[in-house]
């Protein structure tokens, strides 16, 4: 494996420069991101990952990696919001309390932002502000169905669970139902209507209000569908043959499941160490080639 990244290394190519947001509020949220950044820094790509932290943390440097920690303001921390954090959270340390960062981020001229949407959606409002066209959304989980309708897919046309619905025993192991299509529909219903209005009304008031309280005078960014909708691919940690049958397809959407986190490197379950690290290299190569194709 080092003989190899060594070669790829050799290779006179020119990567493009990413931006890459997300925070640490989650271990394996963090960890997964971190496997993707690595894996992009192999496809001669130079990444800054800017990290949302609760705990100040130096500037980590290693190879075409750099790892820059962003503290959340304590005013955060005092009225935390969860609509708030996800909505402005890093848009908001960037433009008021963090804007030294803003300004070194403003001259490296990145041509690819990646952030995981359902975590902090402030961080494509962040790529729109520093200029960047090409955005990459990464869900660390599963594609939640209510953000279908900003893909032009009507849900409510396929029998598949609402994302905070699902429990099981409601289908068999040949993806029978036992749920009631109408019960499953108003889960769908309720949703796609509350997250329409996260991305759309309430974060824009979030937005409104972060103005002009601080006064900026910079164009505000798009609402969230907007930036949403701009995404160019939508990676998803999740295995095409687990998903859903009647799950819709989308040219967006890509799988690339499923990068398993361990805490402390260690497993639930027993493992044969040599074909755990076999698999591993294997999948390495796979997710490297994947992403290869999509970002270039």
């Amino acid at each position: 494996m080092e003989q190899e990244v060594e070669q790829v290394e050799g290779k006179d190519r020119k990567g493009k420069r990413i931006l890459y947001i997300c925070d640490n509020l989650s271990f394996p949220n963090l960890e997964f991101n971190k496997i993707l950044a690595n894996i992009l820094t192999e496809n001669y790509h130079k990444v800054d990952m800017l990290v949302y932290t609760g705990t100040w943390q130096e500037t980590v440097k290693l190879g075409n990696l750099k790892i820059i920690y962003i503290p959340i303001n304590k005013e955060l921390w005092k009225n935390f919001q969860v609509e708030m954090y996800f909505s402005i959270g890093i848009y908001r340390e960037l433009m008021t309390h963090q804007k030294k960062i803003l300004d070194r981020l403003q001259k490296n001229k990145y041509d690819i932002g990646i952030a995981e949407f359902n975590v902090t959606a402030g961080a494509f409002a962040v790529f729109e502000a520093l200029g960047i066209e090409e955005t990459f959304n990464v869900f660390s989980s599963v594609f939640p169905p209510e953000y279908l309708q900003f893909l032009d897919i009507n849900v409510l046309e396929y029998q598949v669970p609402a994302f905070a619905a699902a429990k099981p025993g409601e289908w068999d192991r040949d993806e029978k139902w036992d749920k009631c299509e109408a019960d499953n529909k108003n889960e769908h219903e309720v949703s796609n209507n509350r997250v329409q209005e996260l991305l759309t009304t309430t974060s824009q008031n979030f937005y409104n209000s972060l103005f002009d309280d601080y006064e900026i005078s910079i164009k505000k960014p798009s609402t969230l569908d907007v930036l949403f909708k701009k995404i160019k691919y939508h990676f998803i940690n999740q295995h095409p043959l687990i998903k859903f049958n009647n799950f819709p397809d989308h040219e967006k959407i890509v799988y690339i499941g499923g990068i398993t986190v361990e805490y402390n490197e260690l497993s639930i379950e027993e493992k044969n160490e040599v074909n755990d690290e076999v698999g591993k290299l294997i999948f390495k190569i796979y997710i490297r080639k994947l992403i290869k194709n999509y970002i270039y």
